[in-house]
């Protein structure tokens, strides 16, 4: 009935969308959507396939197929694999009568302990180092503790257990005591008669006490070789260090690493052949340190040149040829005094006057650079009458102290004398030309 009233509205309300869509030449479904039938099964499901039902539009005729869920197993009798006992689980299985799909399922353990009332076990008293246990029994057939209840009922296993007893402590002993970097430990003990097991001594642990700090140390600075520090304490106790705010710190920063030597070069200084010279050096301009010592070097050799040679000359003295550096003016070898050379006079010519009442020898020195190469020397003038002519003779000391004589012939046959040679006193104090006449 319900099934009729639906179709009849379904063909109600597409008579009025016709009319509608007629009126307006338009398709309702895209207006409103389908209205599909329940359907007609196409394919039917299974427990381990879907089915398919075909669905058709009132309005339209158009048809969708839609699939249909699968059917629940149908299991078949139940087979049992493992047993269950008293204690333990067993395992069953089913297979389904429509598939060849198998479940498998537990089957609880029935708890039907079967006990010997005659193998009690006694119940032990609980201690604050064990637990104690009820009174219990052995199953026979699985071997299980069980407590039973008054009424001879099996009760859980964890049942048979007492929980241990508390300690009795005493007030504790400081075995450790506590510094300022560990902690202290206070040892209690169980006064129990007994009490050997675990919690038989109870260890408390015990704060750390505080630092027992100095006067602040000052810091110190770093040299160029030498590390500094930072200002600090150190405790008394555990000689811990702490900075200015009295945080801990390592030892290691207490530091200030050395600052390290500041070069600061010294020039070469060339040695001359006066004064010796330096090597380069390196000095710390901060602290003065010698880093490079400089190193004397040799004087240089003189550079010799010609010094001093002054030829003497027939008066003055003279020098040997010297030497001295070019560079410093250092008499390197002494000039030697030469002694003056002397006058080397020789007579070169007389002269007469016309009377021949005076002579005069001339001397010239034959030395170079002489000061005074000629020498006039007035002579001393004798005549004599010899015949018909008149000798008249010259006498001069020359320069070298020897005594010359020049004589002239003045007459008729006048002679022309030729000086021929000399002859000289053995003292060698007076000297005679002898003057041969040729006529």
């Amino acid at each position: 009935m319900k099934k009729t009233i639906l179709i009849l509205l379904a063909i109600l309300l597409v008579a009025t969308m016709t009319t509608a869509l007629v009126a307006c030449e338009q398709d309702p479904c895209e207006i409103n959507g389908h209205i599909w039938d329940e359907g007609s099964v196409t394919l039917e499901p299974t427990c381990q396939t879907e089915g398919k039902l075909l669905r058709r539009c009132l309005i339209c005729g158009e048809t969708v197929e839609e699939p249909t869920a699968k059917v629940d197993h149908v299991w078949g009798e139940p087979t049992v694999t493992v047993p269950a006992t008293c204690s333990t689980d067993g395992q069953g299985t089913v297979k389904c009568q429509n598939c060849t799909e198998t479940h498998d399922y537990t089957i609880p353990a029935t708890g039907n302990h079967v006990v010997n009332l005659q193998a009690k076990h006694e119940a032990v008293e609980a201690t604050c180092w064990r637990e104690g246990t009820v009174e219990y029994y052995d199953c026979q057939t699985c071997g299980d503790k069980v407590k039973l209840d008054v009424y001879g009922n099996v009760l859980d296993e964890e049942a048979l257990s007492v929980a241990k007893t508390a300690h009795n402590y005493d007030n504790g002993v400081i075995t450790k005591a506590p510094t300022c970097s560990d902690t202290g430990i206070k040892t209690f003990t169980c006064q129990n008669e007994g009490c050997t097991g675990d919690g038989h001594i109870f260890e408390q642990v015990l704060d750390k006490i505080e630092h027992v700090f100095g006067r602040l140390i000052p810091a110190q600075d770093a040299t160029c070789t030498e590390a500094g520090h930072i200002a600090y304490y150190q405790c008394s106790e555990c000689h811990a260090f702490f900075d200015e705010r009295k945080t801990p710190i390592d030892e290691s920063q207490l530091a200030v690493k050395e600052l390290g030597h500041k070069e600061k070069t010294l020039p070469a200084e060339q040695a001359t052949c006066q004064h010796t010279g330096l090597t380069e050096g390196k000095v710390c301009k901060r602290c003065g340190e010698v880093l490079q010592q400089q190193q004397k070097t040799d004087k240089l050799p003189h550079k010799p040149e010609p010094y001093g040679a002054v030829a003497p000359t027939c008066e003055a003295t003279g020098y040997s040829a010297g030497s001295r550096c070019s560079e410093c003016k250092t008499i390197i070898i002494y000039p030697k005094t030469l002694a003056a050379l002397g006058h080397s006079y020789k007579l070169t010519q007389w002269n007469w006057t016309d009377a021949n009442t005076k002579a005069a020898a001339e001397f010239r020195c034959d030395n170079a650079n002489c000061p005074h190469p000629v020498v006039t020397v007035e002579a001393q003038v004798t005549g004599e009458d010899v015949l018909d002519y008149k000798v008249f003779t010259a006498t001069a000391q020359g320069p070298d102290g020897k005594i010359y004589t020049e004589t002239k012939q003045v007459g008729e046959h006048e002679h022309s004398y030729v000086l021929k040679n000399w002859t000289w006193d053995p003292d060698y104090s007076k000297a005679t030309a002898h003057f041969n006449c040729p006529v």
